[in-house]
């Protein structure tokens, strides 16, 4: 099936990207300690 698929590319990505990439810290979402 599409889903067994699809968690087998995210097993590869997490495993070929190092943990917490896809998500920047630099950028907070609600203006924790933002300087904007």
């Amino acid at each position: 099936p599409k889903e067994e698929e699809a968690l087998r590319v995210c097993e590869s990505l997490s495993l070929s990207l190092p943990p917490r990439v896809d998500v920047p810290r630099q950028a907070p979402a609600r203006g924790d300690g933002g300087t904007d």
